[in-house]
């Protein structure tokens, strides 16, 4: 199986699950009207909290509780301004990201950086599945995770049941589209972007408690390493709907856990020419099947023909194998070009809701 083996499943599912947990909770902001930007700082404040009270409280979960409402407390920030100000949400994110930055930053030095209190944590250890990790490649690509990796998938479908079957998430999917009917209706639908906000936040505080106490035992400055953006990113991939979000979340994710084997292999392997040359093909086939292409558009051509180039081009290089080695610098921007692609595909057909990022100018509540 070369690159793509059960330990790479494994950690695609690993990096998949903080992804999940933040992108839920934007899941939930957007469908309300609100794009919350600041995704990254409320990952951030969630990863340096928690390990905060660690430290303190030597329990793995209540540290996560913590990182929980630190996520909340910043999000009320986002809330505040972008919803009862009326302040653009994008600057209103950049600016939660930027607070979250200098916060965890300057909180971390003051408090452990010199100290002998800065020691790594125990993380949180792995939940076997009794009868199910010893079934061959599955039982350790599948049944050997943390029990937080579990729970981010868990979560999906009540997520889902809770925006499409509860009457407080057909209020949500109102608050985005259909405000006055929300209003007319006796609901407040800064309300109840009030509350998605805020749930964004908790979610993206779990995410980022996940990734300080949950995986790697300590906070490091920016150790969401842009997470918080592929989060934003794949619900939009996703087209607003969970299943997009899952699908969104499992290709980030699996590119992320590419890129960290493809460091430490000092030449690109044989299944990475052939996974791309399949990628362009199967780009090439559904540009040409399922999109209207135009024979007379240039950069319909273009465009077709570049994917027809790159396919064959990799699958020669996929047998002929010419021993390329590639800088970790190039791997480390994978996850953001696979991002990129995935927007530039999708963005066009994607339908938001109709008043996402639009500030809701009532005389009253």
């Amino acid at each position: 199986m070369g690159v793509f083996d059960a330990v790479w499943v494994a950690a695609a599912l690993a990096a998949t699950a903080p992804l999940l947990l933040a992108g839920m909770g934007e899941l939930i902001s957007q469908r309300a009207g609100v794009i919350n930007v600041g995704l990254e700082g409320m990952m951030l404040f969630g990863a340096f909290f928690s390990y905060w009270a660690a430290l303190e409280f030597g329990t793995i979960w209540g540290a996560m509780l913590v990182g929980v409402l630190a996520g909340i407390a910043i999000a009320a920030v986002m809330a505040f301004f972008s919803i009862n100000t009326n302040s653009d949400q994008i600057v209103v994110g950049i600016g939660v990201l930027i607070l979250a930055i200098g916060v965890t930053s300057s909180a971390f030095r003051a408090l452990f950086e010199g100290s002998e209190r800065a020691t790594i944590i125990k993380p949180m250890g792995r939940l076997e599945i009794p009868g199910l990790e010893s079934i061959p490649f599955l039982g350790e690509a599948l049944f050997r995770q943390r029990p937080v990796v579990y729970l981010s998938f868990l979560l999906l479908p009540v997520v889902w049941f809770v925006l499409y079957r509860t009457t407080w998430g057909l209020a949500v999917r109102a608050a985005g589209d259909l405000p006055d009917a929300a209003e007319t209706a006796g609901l407040s639908p800064r309300r109840i972007r009030w509350l998605a906000t805020l749930a964004a936040g908790g979610f993206a505080g779990w995410a980022g408690a996940f990734l300080s106490v949950g995986e790697v035992g300590i906070f490091l400055n920016q150790m969401t390493s842009g997470r918080g953006f592929l989060a934003v990113a794949a619900v939009i991939f996703g087209m607003w709907r969970v299943s997009g979000l899952l699908w969104a979340c499992l290709l980030f994710g699996a590119t992320t856990a590419l890129q960290r084997r493809l460091q430490i292999i000092p030449d690109l392997p044989r299944e990475v020419w052939l996974l791309l040359a399949i990628v362009a093909g199967a780009s090439l086939v559904y540009m040409l099947v399922r999109r209207r292409f135009d024979w007379q558009n240039k950069w319909h051509v273009v465009t077709a023909a570049a994917l027809a180039v790159v396919s064959i081009t990799t699958l020669v290089l996929s047998f002929v194998q010419p021993g390329i080695t590639l800088p970790s610098e190039l791997w480390l921007s994978m996850p953001f070009v696979v991002t990129i692609a995935a927007l530039a595909i999708m963005g066009a057909r994607a339908a938001a809701p109709r008043y996402l990022a639009i500030p809701l100018i009532r005389e009253h509540d």
